[in-house]
């Protein structure tokens, strides 16, 4: 997703997805948010850097992915709207601060150093779950042609699935028009769990008027 300081477009859809990921753990253990809490659940937040690289790369196809830290616990009293608003300031104060690292090296970071790695290394490939966000969330060029007009995008991404991850979300706009994909591995839990997560994630994109307030927490959604 391309990250602005501008709009919370994105930090609303990144927190879209961290609660339809926890609605969607909760159906599958009682229906209720557990006494100890939800456990960790790690999700992916991908940034299309290409308008911050210095110095400009001038004309030229080029995707430049870098990662940034984003932490938060829902429970019972938490909010949708109001995760959205710390994701908001935790990525402006980051661009600021010009601490995004690129995917490689906070991959390697999580996988190796001592705050994460125990935690990430302890889960059996396959076992756990890592959303990616599309890096492209707007479509900025031509959509009419002289032999016809685009509608909507399909993202090679969607058929991509990293081994370490066994979930991937992908989304952009073409005209105002969100496009959703999902790709997961195989399974019929990981397929069941993927398609609940797309049809909450896409409900309340496309539902927030009517869904979402100050005051609508996880349980909302399950």
């Amino acid at each position: 997703a391309v990250v602005s300081t501008q709009s919370t477009g994105g930090s609303y859809s990144f927190a879209a997805l961290f609660y339809a990921t926890a609605a969607v753990y909760v159906r599958r253990h009682g229906g209720q948010i557990p006494e100890k809490g939800i456990p960790t659940l790690y999700t992916d937040v991908v940034a299309n850097l290409r308008n911050r690289v210095k110095p400009d790369a001038g004309d030229c196809f080029m995707l430049c992915i870098a990662e940034v830290e984003i932490s938060d616990t829902i429970g019972k009293d938490s909010t949708l709207i109001g995760t959205a608003k710390k994701i908001a300031q935790h990525l402006k104060q980051t661009i600021a601060e010009e601490k995004f690292a690129l995917f490689s090296r906070y991959k390697e970071g999580v996988e190796t150093g001592a705050k994460h790695s125990e935690e990430f290394n302890s889960h059996a490939e396959g076992t756990y779950c890592e959303f990616l966000p599309s890096n492209q969330v707007m479509f900025n060029y031509p959509t009419k042609y002289s032999w016809g007009e685009m509608t909507s995008t399909h993202s090679v991404g969607s058929y991509w699935c990293p081994f370490f991850a066994n979930q991937v979300v992908l989304y952009h706009a073409v005209n105002g028009a969100l496009c959703y994909t999902t790709c997961c591995c195989p399974g019929d839990d990981n397929v069941r769990d993927a398609q609940e997560v797309q049809d909450l994630f896409v409900k309340i994109m496309e539902n927030c008027a009517e869904m979402v307030n100050e005051h609508t927490g996880v349980m909302d959604f399950v």
